[in-house]
């Protein structure tokens, strides 16, 4: 219990210094900004996200994965593999960028600093995660706060001097990603070196029966029992194709299941213009309050998951999700309570007396369904990603984003932000239904099976 109290703890710190910073940036420029200008950062910003659900399915989830049940040697190459496949990532997502300038008018020099942060930001997730995956969450706090903090301090200290602009903003948010990059390297050099102790434990970890891993392969998939090692550095497309095999599924389901956040933000956009996609982005910059739970339980769960069904089963590791949802859920419950009681209070808290945020107080309320359903999901989407489950996850995605595609648009050309906060409740409770069923039918079929599950 000790043991997993302290892992719980600093993966919830870490994770709450990333969140804070982002929601801190979001309100600073919602003030700073016009609404206008606010909202075409939104859309930026669900850029961003959707070109980090590329980079995390392709290299976080199999670095996640794989380090977990990695030891010696495999991490060092794992992570050079994995810091290759994100530069090579990066290429082509400066179109989806440029494309995204051309569209809100940004100049030349603008899409410059999008370009450099962006990049940086992609590679101080990959070094981040990598301490995550090992459990080293301690490690990890420090670069994110240097970067997430930090850049919300930065914006400040440019408020305060009246010298905010969205130029400014993104070579703020370079500039700390670069400090944290130098500092995540330093850790990882350290825990890496000769003589320094594998991620993996040497013996049991307290309170459980985990020991060190078996795999010789750490992009090994389930059941593939060659004794071939990870291929040299200069065999780039063979170590694309084995992180593919290991995240392709993952990739497709991230893209599809990001489409509902990206398909009600554009829609928005093109129905009722910027203003309307930052009141979309105020409603969420509320509830981001959330955030650092529902990460934080995630990064906690996946490679924790992964290695007890390795050494246990399924069933431990559905003891251990269930236990860490119930402790998470408690601060997410309170805090929904706190937004059905007073959403006018909080809007004011965040956004001043006199913003013209307030207005969507009951959207705000509608926004809460939402966000239940989406938290009850993280627990079970933890143990289907650690137990590899991706192309059922893709079914999933696919059945939520279709309900959504279908009644959005007409909710959201008849009532805008609400419209498509009702969208997205409807797509969340299929996925949750769909979920729950899933794990139920694994569940039974693990318990009427003689053979023990686990991850070979």
């Amino acid at each position: 219990m000790k043991w997993a109290f302290q892992h719980g703890f600093w993966a919830l710190a870490d994770q709450a210094g990333v969140s804070l910073g982002n929601f801190l940036t979001n309100i600073i420029l919602a003030r700073a900004l016009l609404p206008s200008h606010y909202g075409a950062f939104a859309l930026f910003y669900g850029v961003f996200l959707f070109l980090n659900s590329v980079h995390a399915a392709l290299v976080i989830y199999p670095l996640s994965i794989r380090t977990a049940t990695a030891r010696g040697q495999e991490l060092p190459e794992l992570m050079r593999a994995c810091l290759n496949a994100t530069l090579w990532l990066f290429l082509p997502m400066l179109l989806a960028l440029g494309g995204t300038c051309w569209l809100v008018r940004f100049n030349f020099q603008s899409l410059f600093w999008i370009f450099i942060a962006f990049g940086l930001g992609l590679i101080q997730e990959t070094y981040r995660r990598s301490l995550m995956a090992q459990l080293k969450h301690q490690q990890a706090l420090w670069g994110d706060y240097i970067s997430y903090l930090g850049q919300a301090v930065l914006f400040w200290l440019l408020w305060q001097r009246q010298t905010l602009s969205l130029d400014s903003a993104f070579q703020a948010m370079a500039l700390t990603t670069l400090g944290a990059i130098l500092v995540q390297i330093i850790q990882l050099w350290q825990n890496l070196r000769p003589g320094t102790p594998a991620s993996s434990p040497t013996g049991p970890l307290p309170g459980t029966t985990l020991g060190p891993a078996d795999n010789t392969d750490c992009f090994r998939k389930k059941g593939d029992n060659r004794t071939e090692s990870v291929p040299p550095l200069n065999q780039f497309s063979l170590t694309v194709w084995k992180i593919y095999q290991s995240g392709g599924w993952m990739l497709w389901s991230n893209l599809v299941g990001n489409l509902t956040y990206q398909m009600v933000l554009w829609t928005l956009f093109l129905i009722k213009g910027t203003e309307a996609t930052a009141q979309y982005q105020s409603l969420i910059n509320v509830l981001g309050v959330l955030h650092p739970l529902f990460l934080s339980l995630m990064n906690l769960l996946v490679p924790l998951a992964a290695r007890v069904t390795h050494t246990e089963n399924q069933r431990a590791a559905c003891r251990i999700a269930l236990n860490y949802g119930i402790i998470f859920g408690f601060p997410v419950g309170l805090y929904l309570a706190a937004v059905l009681a007073f959403p006018h209070f909080l809007l004011s808290s965040f956004y001043g007396v006199s913003s013209d945020y307030l207005k969507l107080s009951l959207a705000l309320q509608f926004f809460i369904p939402y966000y239940l359903f989406s938290y009850l999901q993280v627990p079970m989407r933890a143990l289907l990603n650690a137990w590899e489950k991706t192309r059922e996850i893709l079914t999933i995605e696919i059945w939520a984003t279709m309900a959504l595609c279908l009644v959005g648009p007409l909710l959201m050309i008849k009532w805008a932000v609400l419209g498509g906060i009702l969208g997205l409740g409807a797509a969340a409770l299929i996925r949750l239904l769909m979920q729950t069923k899933l794990l139920y039918n694994l569940m039974t079929l693990n318990t009427s099976s003689p053979v023990t599950s686990k991850l070979s």
